[in-house]
């Protein structure tokens, strides 16, 4: 490894860079069986990195809704993204997983997506499971927010108005309360779902 950086003729501060990147300052959520992390990438050698675009809050994001849903989305029904296409939700939604948030845990929700955050490292896999659906005064989908904790990348609908940067570690916080599981293994997502699967009984008038 000491040739191949000496080959390559990579400087110290490069090197400390490349140390940040494959891992350094992992933070994890504290249980003895997880593999949750987050890369921070606030600090590089001496470099503050940019926080990026920093909203104060989700008002031009989304002026205006009436309630918001949690929910969680098994992508082996369907394809995998958007949550929602055409104000329609996907189909491998669970909907008896789906939870209403509280006011508060609306305004909790939305400091974790707006005001400054640490940079992340995101990778490409982008499997959101995880997204919150907003709702208007007519039962409408007006906006809503996708999440993958397994490469921790992000997409929100509208796409701009919210930091670029968001709370991982709180929005894990955040849905782990409302005991939703979050980054599984593949193994264990697929036995997650398995066991959520539900078989809807027949209508017996359709059988007459």
């Amino acid at each position: 490894m000491v040739a191949l950086f000496r080959m390559l003729s990579i400087n110290m501060q490069t090197l400390r860079m490349a140390l940040v990147i494959l891992g350094l300052n992992f933070i994890f959520s504290g249980k003895s069986n997880s593999k949750d992390f987050v890369v921070n990438l606030e600090i590089v050698g001496d470099v503050e990195l940019s926080q990026g675009v920093v909203a104060q809050d989700w008002s031009v994001w989304l002026p205006e809704f009436s309630h918001v849903d949690l929910v969680i989305c098994d992508y082996q029904v369907s394809d995998p993204q958007p949550l929602v296409v055409n104000g329609r939700l996907h189909p491998g939604i669970l909907e008896n997983r789906v939870i209403r948030l509280s006011a508060k845990e609306v305004s909790n929700l939305e400091s974790l997506v707006t005001g400054k955050h640490s940079p992340t490292l995101g990778a490409l896999c982008y499997i959101p499971r995880h997204g919150f659906i907003f709702y208007g005064e007519k039962g409408e989908i007006v906006g809503h927010l996708e999440i993958c904790f397994s490469c921790f990348l992000h997409r929100s609908y509208p796409k701009e108005g919210l930091s670029q940067y968001w709370d991982w570690l709180g929005l894990l916080k955040f849905i782990r309360q409302k005991e939703i599981p979050a980054n599984l293994s593949e193994k264990d997502w697929n036995r997650f779902f398995e066991r959520e699967r539900i078989e809807i009984p027949a209508d017996p008038k359709e059988s007459e």
